[in-house]
């Protein structure tokens, strides 16, 4: 069973060769000064993480944790989620050290099986609530080289993840990390689920040499003014490799 298999749903969508994509991410901006931060597309430097051959539609391939994992997805969300509160924060080291984060206490943990060989797909986890109205994805891909450019590659996976194709999609803006210049990208969009549930999240996006890592921190739109902060915080407490214990 392939990595995030389960997710699939909306996002059902074979990766494409790498090109510069920056028409279909031009398309779905609302802020119309957002265009003016985008990082500019590298000609004839394609991302590397870019994975393995095209599949058909409808058969495994790479997926990705942008959606509540099945055992949430299967459950009977009432008509008015409860609100999402983000309080204590505990601090998740990752078992193998790849990577170290605060999270909110009481949030679930959900590992993803591993790809298939030569998705370039390394790591994939899901953090919920019991209310299931926010959640935590982080996924890691490693070609064994170094991606080129932050902007780029960052374009490159938004397409083959199939996120900008889920219902009500919209990139509100980029902002590059200001201490992480040139390695780290922090992008706002909003969507929603194929529950019905509107989205609003903040998904970072870094390089740390060969890692490239898609970290989104989501929660249901209504929550995301009170939670914000909070948000950019567990952002800001990401690391790769793992911060050591103590």
């Amino acid at each position: 069973m392939p990595m995030l298999s389960q997710l699939r749903g909306a996002m059902r969508r074979a990766p494409r060769a790498a090109t510069c994509r920056w028409a279909p991410v031009a398309r779905v901006l609302l802020v119309p000064a957002a265009a003016a931060v985008l990082a500019s597309c590298v000609s004839g430097e394609p991302p590397t993480v870019t994975p393995a051959p095209a599949t058909p539609v409808g058969s495994t391939s790479v997926e990705f944790p942008v959606q509540p994992p099945p055992g949430a997805a299967m459950h009977t969300l009432p008509a008015v989620l409860p609100p999402v509160r983000i309080g204590d924060l505990v601090t998740y080291v990752d078992a193998g050290g790849r990577f170290s984060m605060d999270v909110p206490a009481g949030w679930k943990e959900t590992r993803q099986p591993a790809a298939r060989p030569g998705s370039h797909v390394v790591l994939g986890t899901v953090f919920q609530p019991p209310d299931v109205n926010a959640l935590i994805t982080v996924t890691h891909f490693d070609s064994g080289r170094r991606p080129v450019a932050i902007g780029s590659t960052a374009n490159e996976v938004l397409t083959m993840t199939g996120v900008m194709d889920l219902p009500g999609y919209i990139e509100i803006g980029r902002e590059q990390v200001i201490e992480r210049p040139g390695e780290a990208l922090r992008v706002e969009m909003a969507y929603t689920t194929s529950e019905g549930v509107a989205m609003h999240s903040l998904v970072l996006f870094q390089i740390d040499d060969t890692t490239f890592s898609m970290v989104n921190v989501g929660v249901e739109a209504r929550s995301w003014r009170d939670n914000q902060g909070a948000i950019r915080g567990l952002l800001g407490s990401y690391r790769v490799p793992a911060m050591r214990r103590g």
